[in-house]
């Protein structure tokens, strides 16, 4: 571990993650001693080698049964949550598609000036506020009437 981790990695971490890894028995007794990680490998070695297999780790077959069936529950369960993210996504994904978001109406305001009858050529100021109008765009064929005009 240390040669792969080059100087990139603190030894500290590189102990912390090495010493995670040994057995509870060659744990506990190295917890005691705050050597380098080198000295501390060789102890670990060295216990391992005094230690019988057997002695560090036994099987039970009625666990290891109730660990499979365990196992087989929990993939039903992430089968069934795989299928309930995937749902989620689809319907995030229809929320954000461009053609959910158009609106299924027409909007009034659209519909009355494109049935404007475009002969008129009036500027939309004229045709909005009519002889009240401040503004007036060119080109803009509204005629004052008399009335305003000798005011």
């Amino acid at each position: 571990m240390k040669s792969l981790a080059g100087s990139k990695i603190s030894e500290e971490f590189l102990k912390t993650l090495w010493y995670k890894r040994l057995p509870q028995q060659v744990q506990a007794i190295l917890s005691v001693s705050k050597d380098t990680l080198t000295n501390l490998a060789e102890m670990a070695d060295k216990i391992m080698s005094v230690y019988n297999p057997t002695d560090i780790s036994s099987i039970n077959k009625q666990d290891q049964s109730r660990t499979i069936s365990c196992s087989c529950e929990d993939n039903f369960r992430l089968s069934s949550i795989e299928a309930s993210i995937e749902s989620l996504s689809q319907q995030i994904h229809k929320l954000h598609s461009p053609n959910y978001n158009k609106p299924r109406y027409r909007n009034r305001s659209r519909s009355r000036s494109k049935s404007r009858n475009s002969s008129y050529r009036m500027c939309w100021y004229h045709y909005r506020f009519g002889a009240n109008s401040q503004k007036c765009i060119n080109p803009c064929s509204f005629k004052e009437s008399k009335v305003n005009q000798e005011n």
